[in-house]
């Protein structure tokens, strides 16, 4: 595991899925932030493997949060109710999916790097 990755899924993991008694919007909320801001930061390298273990992880965490919310449900009946398509879904809340955010390499940089070929001295 990478340190990005590494601290991806350490900031996931002080989201408080422990806590059973919230609403499943409000943990789908509060784990979008925290990798949304993640991803933000990450988007300028070549980050889309990363961004794919921190959504099989965050898929997991989710699974096992719900797994405990509700001990004595079945696992088809939590799919029915909180899974549209495999996708964590609870009162129009989705739970973010790092892999949809758009990787953009190097931005602002091509024209302000000075370079000794730009300069208007050697142009003559």
């Amino acid at each position: 595991m990478t340190r990005r990755n590494a601290s991806a899924t350490c900031s996931t993991r002080t989201a408080p899925t422990g806590v059973t008694h919230q609403s499943a919007d409000s943990l789908f909320r509060q784990l979008g932030s925290i990798t949304r801001g993640w991803c933000q930061y990450f988007r300028h390298g070549s980050s889309s493997t990363a961004y794919n273990h921190l959504q099989n992880y965050m898929w997991w965490r989710v699974w096992r949060w719900f797994g405990k919310k509700h001990p004595k449900t079945s696992k088809r009946r939590i799919i029915r109710r909180y899974y549209n398509g495999w996708k964590p879904e609870f009162n129009g809340v989705r739970l973010y999916e790092p892999t949809r955010m758009t990787i953009k390499r190097y931005r602002y940089r091509g024209i302000r790097i000075p370079t000794p070929w730009t300069t208007p001295e050697l142009a003559h």
